[in-house]
């Protein structure tokens, strides 16, 4: 501060000590993960460092004011870009930087039944078969043989890590022994596009015992022989394009495409 003589004229300034706090700048952590399967949710939460007094707190979804939402915690249920704005009374108001929240949808997985076996067209990361909402016990692939009359149903996993229910299938009639029952012209190639892992679904495999893979240039990429009636190809190092996959046996043959991603 400045002080001034008025008799004099003179002038000095005084000085004191002051102590200066820097406040940080606030930020939204979440507290579960930013993206979450419908019907779930993700928790936000936002903190600044080096604050005295009264905060304040109001979040924005979007760039537009969440009526309510004025606690340092919030639940947000619908995606989009989340931000808060911090005030500190008698120092300073900020507004974070925006954190964006996903939704994912559950998958939706379907039923399908050949006459002797249920499955999925369908890839997911997990599977758990039911009867009558009873659990079947080891059935954990995309396909399950019929074991008579009942409501079938699977629970599915996808790689989002989100979980449901197909709707029941409703079955009259006889337990089967497997896809070996068939009618011989029965096959499923899924799923399709494919990444990973491509599933075969074959019928009575005297029909069609072995089966070869080529590209669009005509090469052929793998030949091998349909074994049981649910067959698995590692395509993970297929070029990303167009396949042709030919199935022959007993004078049949049938050709099915795919493309690799």
């Amino acid at each position: 501060m400045k002080v001034t003589d008025p008799a004099t004229g003179c002038s000095d300034v005084t000085h004191a000590d002051t102590v200066v706090t820097v406040v940080g700048t606030p930020v939204v952590v979440p507290i579960t993960s930013a993206s979450f399967c419908w019907g779930s949710s993700a928790l936000l939460s936002t903190s600044v460092s080096g604050a005295s007094g009264t905060v304040t707190y109001q979040w924005y979804l979007n760039g537009i004011i969440i009526p309510g939402a004025t606690g340092p915690v919030y639940n947000a249920t619908i995606p989009g870009d989340y931000s808060c704005q911090v005030s500190i009374s008698g120092s300073c108001t900020a507004t974070t930087v925006s954190v964006p929240v996903t939704e994912h949808p559950l998958p939706d997985p379907v039923v399908n039944f050949n006459g002797s076996v249920f499955y999925t067209s369908t890839y997911y990361v997990t599977y758990q078969w039911y009867k009558n909402m009873v659990l079947i016990p080891g059935a954990t692939s995309l396909s399950t043989p019929s074991t008579g009359s009942g409501d079938y149903k699977v629970a599915v996993t996808d790689t989002n890590g989100c979980q449901s229910f197909s709707d029941a299938y409703i079955y009259s009639g006889p337990a089967t022994s497997g896809v070996g029952n068939v009618n011989s012209s029965f096959l499923e190639v899924f799923p399709n596009p494919v990444d990973n892992e491509l599933t075969i679904l074959a019928g009575n495999l005297s029909a069609y015992r072995t089966f070869t893979i080529t590209n669009n240039l005509g090469q052929q990429i793998v030949e091998q022989q349909l074994i049981t009636s649910e067959t698995k190809v590692d395509v993970v190092s297929f070029p990303s394009g167009m396949y042709y996959i030919t199935f022959r046996g007993d004078g049949a043959t049938e050709v099915r495409k795919f493309v690799k991603l």
